[in-house]
């Protein structure tokens, strides 16, 4: 009979290669899976410093899928292969740590996916794997070098005696402060400071020390190095004045007597918790009611010169002797210094103030 030829044709199955035996005339279909290549690259870090990080993901997708990587920026990257079709998340993990231990800052991460014109920020990718083809993933890190500033407070007498307590504040060229107090051992550290200009300025002296308004000075970082400044300060000598008084010396029964009490820092240094007490007593009884400041409501700081003052009234009883006194005493109470006292008094309706005056009816008298 005559030849006739037939042609067999199969549709593509999504997921499938054929493979065609033309002998036997068999066709086997081999599902082919999906693959992703993940990528790492860094900007901002040395070439020295590249290799001493790793950077790892967690890998998740479709039936339960889970996996984690490691590797090194700037290599051939990581295939993951035989990855079922579907949604996959990609996410890195601490990339903030891989270069602390070379002084580097971490500014953000971004990813590209396949030819993509635009980068993502972002830590956590999500793609989709397509039957038979590969997903590339790359995601770049950002970092900058920085260095350090370390501020040693010392005694201008003795370097080696070291001074906590001093407030230093830290200001980069865009206004940021960073505001430190030094630590027992007279430290306080800057740490990973972007490369650049600083103005360093001393708020705030230990206590005991001298503080000079308006030090400051210029800081450069330009390695990834630590910065050294020791800077002194001199031990300063505590002053202070109390001063009580009252309006009158004398009174009436049913007056008011007011007192005015002044604290004022005489010394060269600033004064932390002055503490104020007071003892009220009447002709010398300080069993009887005691006065309250009106404007004291517990330990108060003077800078050098600075003064305080409060008042406090007293109604006297309408019912007193002539001759009573009050006396009011105040106390102004400071670590380091010995207390300072200052006292009033006064006197109610003096019997010595009555002035006597007799005449004689005459001038003369003979006898």
């Amino acid at each position: 009979g005559k030849e006739i030829k037939y042609t067999v044709t199969e549709e593509p199955v999504a997921g499938y290669t054929a493979t065609v035996d033309k002998e036997n005339f068999d066709i086997t279909n081999t599902y082919e899976l999906g693959s992703i290549l993940v990528n790492k690259e860094v900007t901002g870090v040395a070439k020295e410093h590249l290799e001493a990080a790793e950077f790892t993901f967690k890998i998740k997708g479709p039936n339960d899928f889970e996996q984690e990587i490691t590797m090194p920026a700037g290599g051939s990257g990581e295939v993951l292969k035989g990855l079922t079709p579907g949604k996959y998340t990609i996410k890195e993990v601490k990339p903030d740590q891989a270069y602390s231990d070379e002084s580097y800052n971490y500014l953000g991460t971004s990813y590209q996916v396949n030819d993509a014109k635009k980068s993502v920020e972002a830590l956590k990718a999500e793609i989709v794997v397509s039957e038979n083809n590969r997903t590339f993933v790359t995601f770049t890190n950002k970092y900058e070098p920085v260095g350090d500033l370390k501020v040693v407070k010392v005694d201008a007498a003795d370097d080696t005696k070291v001074l906590a307590g001093a407030v230093f504040t830290l200001t980069d060229k865009d206004g940021n402060v960073q505001t430190l107090t030094t630590d027992q051992d007279g430290v306080a550290f800057f740490e990973n400071l972007p490369y650049g200009e600083y103005k360093l300025e001393e708020t705030k002296a230990p206590k005991g020390y001298i503080f000079k308004e308006g030090q400051k000075w210029t800081v450069t970082i330009e390695n990834q190095s630590v910065v050294k400044m020791p800077i002194e300060n001199k031990e300063g000598t505590p002053g202070l004045e109390v001063s009580k008084t009252a309006d009158k010396q004398q009174y009436k029964q049913g007056e008011t007597i007011h007192y005015t009490i002044t604290v004022t820092n005489t010394g060269d240094i600033e004064l932390e918790g002055i503490e104020l007490e007071g003892v009220f007593s009447k002709n010398g009884d300080d069993s009887i009611e005691q006065l309250t400041l009106k404007e004291y409501t517990g330990p108060i700081n003077l800078k050098v010169g600075e003064r305080a003052t409060y008042t406090v009234d007293y109604v006297i009883p309408k019912n007193d002797l002539p001759d009573t006194t009050y006396t009011n005493v105040i106390t102004a109470i400071v670590e380091g210094m010995d207390p300072i006292s200052d006292d009033v008094t006064v006197i109610v309706d003096p019997t010595y103030a009555l002035e006597v005056n007799k005449e004689a009816d005459k001038e003369e008298v003979t006898i």
